[in-house]
């Protein structure tokens, strides 16, 4: 009598899994190894297409004067390349890349024309460029059809907006640097007066950039900037570096400017010797009631730092950076200030002083030398603390101090030589914390 076999079970197959189980495995492999993802095929690819911007491997092409080298992103996948090799690594990048950035930020802006022309078309989607952009930019990305989000990062002043492709590409802009520099007698790069919009202008143009919510002004001052932030309808991050600011009704001008966007979430402000000596532009920061993030960077680093009381009325500031100051401790409104969760002070105070801040603050930048202050106790919800090593201490002190924040999960040592004791301190804190991640940073 003949028996029938049962049938083996069949091989569990990657193709019949539901698409989101699918999609959450990509997610677990790296940047880089999802790229090969998109040309295996049409399934996958649609699964990392759907997946958004957040799931989409993006290729970073960097490109030098001279050898290749590699440099790796954290996050992506990084492509080197030496400027005659140009054609050749772009055109072989997959005729699906969603996501791509661009690194010029040394050679010069036909090499950027270059790039962009080699590069596949059909699928890109959000583009960064970091360099001298060339003022023919919009008309080489007409040709980005399905093109949707850009990036300008360096120097967007050449840009032609008017020209063709020009308000197409304003409005996919979500982020541009505006710094433009000019070589002098001796090739040292010096801020140049290049951007000088009339008002007319400078309000045509921030209407066409309606998608830009971050604008970084590297520039010498003039009128039309102040107009031009005002046209700029989705503004949230300002970072503003300004130089030729001596006249009273040009420091009045950046006082109306802060005070005329209190949509700002975060401010850099770079304060030059000039702008120091007007006393309305820090008080003008407690109007930005929207404010999140606040960064003031000094030029010299024989100024104090005088931020005014009313600061303490921004409850949505969460982040304080203080670079370039000299303080012996931190400004008076800082330790009434418990909404921060985040401080960074380059260099640090001679002393960190108690106050209800601390036992909030989740991240701290202390880049010292020396011992952390006694009152870092305190800090009981602090997080990741990043600090300078000790050079010339065996640093017990700073150990057992940070081996005693309860909710510390990562420390990162800061080092300025390579002598430093680092691999005696980490043995030490993992001794007595080995939940902690330990890095260092040079």
């Amino acid at each position: 009598m003949l028996t029938q076999r049962a049938a083996a079970p069949a091989t569990p197959c990657f193709s019949e899994l539901p698409s989101a189980v699918a999609a959450h495995i990509f997610s677990l492999l790296s940047n880089e190894d999802r790229l090969p993802v998109l040309d295996v095929c049409t399934a996958w690819h649609a699964i990392i297409d759907a997946g958004g911007p957040g799931l989409w491997p993006t290729v970073v092409l960097e490109v030098i004067d001279g050898e290749e080298e590699e440099h790796p992103a954290s996050g992506t996948a990084a492509n080197s390349t030496p400027y005659r090799d140009v054609p050749g690594k772009c055109a072989a990048l997959s005729p699906r890349l969603r996501s791509l950035v661009v690194d010029a930020a040394d050679p010069t802006p036909e090499t950027i024309l270059k790039i962009l022309a080699a590069v596949p078309a059909a699928s890109l989607v959000r583009l960064s460029v970091k360099g001298q952009c060339p003022a023919s930019l919009p008309v080489v990305l007409q040709r980005f059809r399905r093109l949707q989000r850009v990036e300008l990062k360096g120097d967007a002043s050449r840009v032609s907006w008017e020209g063709p492709g020009g308000v197409r590409l304003a409005g996919m802009i979500a982020n541009m640097e505006l710094r433009p520099v000019e070589m002098d007698y001796h090739l040292q790069a010096s801020i140049s007066q290049r951007i000088c919009l009339s008002p007319a202008r400078a309000a045509w143009l921030g209407g066409a950039l309606s998608q830009l919510t971050r604008l970084a002004l590297g520039v010498r001052w003039n009128k039309s900037l102040p107009a031009l932030c005002a046209a700029l309808p989705s503004l949230r991050v300002l970072s503003l570096c300004a130089r030729g600011i001596w006249e009273p009704a040009q420091k009045a001008s950046v006082v109306h400017l802060l005070v005329s966007l209190p949509r700002l979430t975060a401010v850099d402000l770079a304060v030059t010797p000039e702008l120091y000596t007007v006393g309305e532009v820090a008080p003008a920061l407690a109007s930005l009631t929207s404010l999140q993030s606040l960064q003031l960077k000094s030029w010299y680093d024989d100024q104090t730092c005088h931020l005014p009381a009313s600061l303490t009325a921004l409850t949505a500031l969460t982040s304080l950076e203080l670079h370039g100051y000299k303080l012996s401790t931190v400004p008076a409104p800082v330790p009434d200030m418990t909404s921060l969760r985040s401080i960074s002070l380059l260099p640090p105070p001679a002393e960190l002083p108690e106050g209800r801040y601390l036992e909030r603050l989740q991240e701290l930048r202390w880049s010292g030398v020396g011992d952390l202050p006694p009152s870092l106790a305190l800090a009981t919800h602090l997080e990741r603390l990043i600090v300078g090593l000790p050079h010339y201490r065996d640093g017990t002190a700073v150990v057992s101090l940070v081996a005693a924040l309860p909710a510390l999960r990562a420390v990162t040592l800061l080092s300025w030589s390579m002598t430093c004791p680092f691999h005696d301190f980490e043995r030490k804190l993992r001794a007595l914390r080995p939940d902690v991640v330990i890095a260092l940073q040079y």
